[in-house]
Protein backbone atom coordinates (compact mmCIF):
# COMPACT_ATOMS: atom_id res chain seq x y z
CA UNK A 1 0.00 0.00 0.00
CA UNK A 2 1.56 2.95 -1.04
CA UNK A 3 0.72 6.43 0.48
CA UNK A 4 1.30 9.61 0.60
CA UNK A 5 -0.63 13.32 0.88
CA UNK A 6 -1.57 13.34 -2.70
CA UNK A 7 -1.97 9.87 -3.39
CA UNK A 8 -3.46 6.50 -1.82
CA UNK A 9 -2.68 3.40 -3.11
CA UNK A 10 -4.03 -0.25 -2.47
CA UNK A 11 -3.77 -3.40 -3.69
CA UNK A 12 -6.84 -6.00 -3.31
CA UNK A 13 -5.17 -9.23 -1.73
CA UNK A 14 -8.33 -10.91 -3.30
CA UNK A 15 -7.12 -10.89 -6.77
CA UNK A 16 -3.88 -11.66 -5.67
CA UNK A 17 -4.14 -15.56 -5.35
CA UNK A 18 -1.38 -17.42 -4.68
CA UNK A 19 -1.93 -19.89 -7.05
CA UNK A 20 -2.26 -17.94 -9.57
CA UNK A 21 1.16 -16.90 -9.39
CA UNK A 22 2.12 -20.29 -8.50
CA UNK A 23 1.16 -21.32 -12.03
CA UNK A 24 2.37 -18.31 -13.54
CA UNK A 25 5.68 -19.20 -12.21
CA UNK A 26 5.75 -22.74 -13.37
CA UNK A 27 4.58 -21.74 -16.80
CA UNK A 28 7.63 -19.14 -16.75
CA UNK A 29 9.89 -22.49 -15.94
CA UNK A 30 8.17 -24.25 -18.13
CA UNK A 31 8.34 -21.55 -20.82
CA UNK A 32 12.04 -20.89 -20.29
CA UNK A 33 13.06 -24.40 -20.63
CA UNK A 34 11.05 -24.55 -23.97
CA UNK A 35 12.83 -21.45 -25.17
CA UNK A 36 16.51 -23.19 -23.94
CA UNK A 37 15.42 -26.23 -25.85
CA UNK A 38 14.68 -23.46 -29.29
CA UNK A 39 11.25 -24.32 -29.03
CA UNK A 40 9.07 -21.06 -30.52
CA UNK A 41 5.84 -21.93 -27.98
CA UNK A 42 8.16 -22.22 -25.07
CA UNK A 43 8.24 -17.46 -25.85
CA UNK A 44 4.16 -18.41 -25.83
CA UNK A 45 4.58 -19.83 -22.36
CA UNK A 46 6.71 -17.63 -20.55
CA UNK A 47 5.57 -14.32 -21.78
CA UNK A 48 1.49 -16.21 -20.06
CA UNK A 49 3.40 -17.22 -16.78
CA UNK A 50 5.17 -13.66 -16.48
CA UNK A 51 2.25 -11.65 -16.86
CA UNK A 52 -0.11 -14.10 -14.52
CA UNK A 53 3.05 -13.97 -11.81
CA UNK A 54 2.90 -10.10 -11.84
CA UNK A 55 -0.87 -9.48 -12.41
CA UNK A 56 -2.23 -6.77 -10.09
CA UNK A 57 -5.57 -4.95 -8.91
CA UNK A 58 -6.61 -2.37 -6.94
CA UNK A 59 -7.67 1.58 -6.40
CA UNK A 60 -5.43 5.02 -6.72
CA UNK A 61 -7.18 7.53 -5.15
CA UNK A 62 -5.61 11.25 -5.72
CA UNK A 63 -6.87 13.38 -2.84
CA UNK A 64 -5.62 16.84 -4.46
CA UNK A 65 -6.93 16.16 -7.87
CA UNK A 66 -10.77 14.47 -6.26
CA UNK A 67 -10.01 11.48 -9.17
CA UNK A 68 -9.88 7.68 -8.68
CA UNK A 69 -9.42 4.42 -10.64
CA UNK A 70 -9.62 1.18 -10.58
CA UNK A 71 -6.08 -0.26 -12.20
CA UNK A 72 -4.65 -3.54 -13.07
CA UNK A 73 -1.01 -3.55 -12.89
CA UNK A 74 1.52 -5.88 -14.42
CA UNK A 75 4.92 -5.40 -14.46
CA UNK A 76 4.29 -2.19 -12.25
CA UNK A 77 2.14 -0.34 -15.47
CA UNK A 78 -0.64 0.40 -13.94
CA UNK A 79 -4.11 1.14 -16.23
CA UNK A 80 -7.77 2.23 -15.65
CA UNK A 81 -9.51 5.15 -16.77
CA UNK A 82 -9.41 7.96 -14.10
CA UNK A 83 -12.90 9.20 -12.59
CA UNK A 84 -13.82 11.86 -10.75
CA UNK A 85 -14.03 11.45 -7.12
CA UNK A 86 -17.82 11.13 -5.75
CA UNK A 87 -18.80 13.41 -2.78
CA UNK A 88 -17.67 11.21 -0.20
CA UNK A 89 -20.78 10.50 2.95
CA UNK A 90 -18.28 8.02 5.28
CA UNK A 91 -15.86 5.76 5.45
CA UNK A 92 -16.66 2.00 6.55
CA UNK A 93 -15.10 -0.89 7.97
CA UNK A 94 -16.46 -3.80 7.59
CA UNK A 95 -16.20 -8.16 8.21
CA UNK A 96 -16.73 -9.66 4.63
CA UNK A 97 -16.87 -13.93 4.90
CA UNK A 98 -15.68 -15.61 1.67
CA UNK A 99 -16.74 -19.07 1.26
CA UNK A 100 -14.83 -21.12 -1.36
CA UNK A 101 -16.00 -24.71 -2.10
CA UNK A 102 -14.31 -27.22 -3.79
CA UNK A 103 -16.01 -30.55 -5.43
CA UNK A 104 -14.97 -33.56 -6.95
CA UNK A 105 -16.23 -37.03 -7.33
CA UNK A 106 -17.27 -38.14 -3.72
CA UNK A 107 -15.14 -35.31 -1.64
CA UNK A 108 -16.60 -31.84 -0.73
CA UNK A 109 -14.70 -28.74 1.18
CA UNK A 110 -15.37 -25.59 1.98
CA UNK A 111 -13.08 -22.96 2.85
CA UNK A 112 -14.24 -20.00 4.68
CA UNK A 113 -11.84 -16.38 4.73
CA UNK A 114 -12.90 -13.78 6.89
CA UNK A 115 -11.14 -10.49 6.04
CA UNK A 116 -11.81 -6.78 6.60
CA UNK A 117 -13.03 -4.41 4.08
CA UNK A 118 -12.70 -0.77 3.62
CA UNK A 119 -14.86 0.98 1.20
CA UNK A 120 -16.17 4.96 0.73
CA UNK A 121 -19.86 5.09 1.05
CA UNK A 122 -21.18 8.03 -1.82
CA UNK A 123 -24.55 8.69 -2.51
CA UNK A 124 -27.22 6.51 -2.15
CA UNK A 125 -25.28 3.84 0.34
CA UNK A 126 -23.10 3.14 -2.81
CA UNK A 127 -19.90 1.96 -2.26
CA UNK A 128 -16.25 2.44 -3.84
CA UNK A 129 -14.32 -0.82 -2.20
CA UNK A 130 -10.51 0.86 -0.98
CA UNK A 131 -8.95 -2.07 0.39
CA UNK A 132 -8.99 -5.59 2.32
CA UNK A 133 -7.33 -6.86 5.21
CA UNK A 134 -6.57 -10.04 7.19
CA UNK A 135 -5.86 -7.02 10.28
CA UNK A 136 -7.69 -4.87 11.89
CA UNK A 137 -5.04 -2.42 12.48
CA UNK A 138 -3.54 -2.13 9.33
CA UNK A 139 -7.29 -1.67 8.07
CA UNK A 140 -8.35 1.07 10.93
CA UNK A 141 -4.81 2.59 9.96
CA UNK A 142 -5.61 3.21 6.48
CA UNK A 143 -8.67 4.40 6.76
CA UNK A 144 -7.94 6.49 9.41
CA UNK A 145 -5.09 8.21 7.22
CA UNK A 146 -7.36 8.51 4.35
CA UNK A 147 -10.62 9.57 6.16
CA UNK A 148 -8.15 12.30 7.60
CA UNK A 149 -7.10 13.22 3.67
CA UNK A 150 -10.56 13.29 2.28
CA UNK A 151 -11.96 15.04 5.46
CA UNK A 152 -15.02 12.55 5.79
CA UNK A 153 -16.19 10.50 9.07
CA UNK A 154 -14.99 6.93 9.44
CA UNK A 155 -17.12 4.26 10.75
CA UNK A 156 -16.50 1.24 12.19
CA UNK A 157 -18.99 -1.98 11.51
CA UNK A 158 -16.09 -4.44 12.58
CA UNK A 159 -17.94 -5.47 16.24
CA UNK A 160 -21.56 -5.90 17.04
CA UNK A 161 -21.82 -2.32 17.67
CA UNK A 162 -21.29 0.25 15.60
CA UNK A 163 -18.62 3.02 16.16
CA UNK A 164 -17.79 5.99 14.41
CA UNK A 165 -14.12 6.17 14.90
CA UNK A 166 -13.61 9.76 13.12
Amino acid sequence: MKQTDELFRNQFSEVNMPQFRFIGWLLSLAGGFMLWKLNPIGFILFVAGMVLAFFREGIEIRIKERLFRSYISIFSIFMGKWKPLPEIGYITLFNERVNQEAWMLSIHGNTLDEHIKVALVHGNHQQIPVGIFKDKEKAVEAATKLATQLGTKLLDYTSKDQVWVL
